[in-house]
C-alpha cells in the first residue's frame, strides 16, 4: 500500500513523488542535489521511516509496485513535470567516459535511476533532449559492458528520439547512429552497422567535408565493418584514408590516431602483411602509452594485438609478453570475471599452446571458457571458438598415467 503523505509537509511529498520516477535501488545523494529542498524532504522522510540514508545512498521504503501507484495517483501535468526533472537529474549525474575508468563505478551506480528515469519520460514524451541523451549513454555504457539487449534498445530510442528532435541529417543523429553501428558491429549484425555508418558518414561528408575528424571516423569505422565482413581490400583501402586523414587533422599523439593504427594493422594481419601489421601495432601501442599511460585499458587492446601478430610471426616469447600485460591490464580495469578477461585468458592459452605449455594452455582455456558461458549462450560466437580451442588443447595433451 502507498503510505499516507498528508500528514507530511509539501517538500517532502514532492520528493516522495520524484523518487517513484527511479528505480527501486539505492540512489546516490548526490543525485539528488539540483533538487530545492531535498535535504528538509530527505529529513521529514527518515523520520516517517519511508527513507532510510546508508553512507552516500539512501533506500526508499517503496518498491515499484507502489512507485507505480505514486506515479497514477499524479495528474498529467505534475506527472510530466516530475519525469522531466527525474530523467534531467539522473542525466546531470550519470557521467560516463568509456576511456576514463574513474567513472565507471559512480555511473554504474546512477545506472537504473537513470535507466527508469529516462523510460518514464519516454512513454509519456517529455523532455525530449535530455531523455535522448540519457538513453545515448546509457546504452553506451550498457554496449561497453557487453549488454547488447538492452544497449540496443536505448541506443534505437536515442536515434528515434534524435531524428525527431533534430531532423534526419544533423550532425547528433549522425552520433547516434553511430553507435548503433557499434552495437551492429559487436553483436554481429553487419547489415544493421553498415547500414548506419553509411548514414552517419553522408551526414558528416554534406555537415563537415571531406577530411573532418568526424568524418574520418565514419570512413574508419566502415572500414572496420567491411573488415568484419571480409571484403579487404575495401577495408585497407578506407582504413587507410582514415590513418592519413586523422594524422594531419589532429596530430600523431592521440588516440583517434592509436585506434585508426591498430584497426590498419589488423586487416594488414589478415591479409597476410604482418610487417606491416606490426608496424601499425607498434604504432598503436606507442600512442596509447603516451596518451593513457602503462595501465589503460586502450593500452592492452593494443598490447593484445601486437601480440597476436608476434605470434602469427613465430616470436612466441614476445607474443607471451604482450598477452600477459594485456590480461593483467585488464584484470585490473574490470576484474577477473568481465567477458573481456574471457577474450584475454583464451589468447593467453592460444600462446601457451604455440609454446608446448599445455598445463598452462588448458589452466587459462577453462578459465576463459567459464567466464564466457556465464556472460554468453552456448551459441555465442565467442563460446563457440574458446570451447572448440579448448576441445584442441585437451586432445594434445598426454593422457594421465
Amino acid at each position: 500500500m502507498t503510505p499516507d503523505l498528508q500528514s507530511l509537509p509539501p517538500e517532502a511529498r514532492d520528493l516522495w513523488s520524484l523518487l517513484a520516477f527511479f528505480a527501486p535501488a539505492p540512489l546516490p545523494l548526490t543525485l539528488l542535489a539540483a533538487w530545492p529542498d531535498h535535504a528538509q524532504g530527505l529529513a521529514a522522510l527518515r523520520s516517517s521511516g519511508l527513507v532510510e540514508e546508508r553512507g552516500d545512498e539512501i533506500i526508499a521504503a517503496m518498491d515499484e509496485q507502489q512507485r507505480e501507484e505514486v506515479r497514477s495517483a499524479l495528474e498529467p501535468d505534475p506527472r510530466k513535470y516530475f519525469a522531466v526533472r527525474a530523467v534531467e537529474m539522473a542525466g546531470e549525474a550519470f557521467v560516463y567516459d568509456e576511456h576514463d575508468p574513474a567513472t565507471w563505478p559512480g555511473a554504474e551506480l546512477v545506472l537504473p535511476h537513470a535507466m527508469a528515469a529516462s523510460d518514464h519520460a519516454y512513454y509519456l514524451e517529455s523532455a525530449h533532449q535530455c531523455t535522448s541523451r540519457v538513453f545515448h549513454y546509457t546504452g553506451l555504457f550498457l554496449l561497453h559492458r557487453s549488454q547488447l539487449g538492452q544497449a540496443e534498445l536505448r541506443l534505437r530510442r536515442a536515434l528515434q528520439l534524435g531524428k525527431k528532435l533534430y531532423g534526419l541529417a544533423h550532425p547528433n543523429v549522425a552520433v547516434f547512429r553511430t553507435n548503433l553501428a557499434n552495437l551492429g558491429l559487436a553483436k554481429g549484425d553487419y547489415n544493421l552497422a553498415e547500414r548506419q555508418t553509411r548514414g552517419a558518414l553522408e551526414i558528416h561528408e554534406k555537415t563537415y567535408g571531406p577530411d573532418h575528424p568526424a568524418t574520418l571516423a565514419s570512413i574508419a569505422s566502415l572500414a572496420q565493418i567491411l573488415h568484419a565482413r571480409g571484403d579487404l581490400q575495401a577495408a585497407a583501402h578506407y582504413g587507410q584514408r582514415a590513418l592519413e586523414g586523422c594524422l594531419v587533422a589532429l596530430g600523431p599523439d592521440h588516440a583517434t590516431v592509436a585506434l585508426h593504427a591498430s584497426n590498419l594493422g589488423h586487416i594488414l594481419k589478415q591479409m597476410g602483411d604482418l610487417d606491416g601489421a606490426l608496424h601499425y601495432a607498434r604504432m598503436a601501442l606507442d600512442i596509447s602509452e603516451r596518451v593513457f599511460g602503462l595501465d589503460h585499458p586502450s593500452v592492452a587492446d593494443f598490447a593484445s594485438g601486437a601480440g597476436a601478430i608476434l605470434q602469427e610471426k613465430g616470436d612466441l616469447a614476445g607474443a607471451l609478453t604482450y598477452t600477459e600485460r594485456a590480461l593483467r591490464i585488464d584484470e585490473s580495469s574490470y576484474g577477473p570475471d568481465h567477458p573481456q578477461i574471457a577474450v584475454r585468458a583464451n589468447n593467453l592459452g592460444q600462446v601457451l599452446r604455440a609454446q608446448g605449455n599445455l598445463d598452462g594452455a588448458q589452466r587459462y582455456t577453462e578459465r576463459a571458457l567459464a567466464i564466457a558461458t556465464r556472460h554468453h549462450p552456448p551459441d555465442h560466437p565467442t563460446v563457440r571458438i574458446i570451447a572448440g580451442n579448448l576441445t584442441v588443447i585437451r586432445a594434445e595433451a598426454p593422457a594421465s598415467p
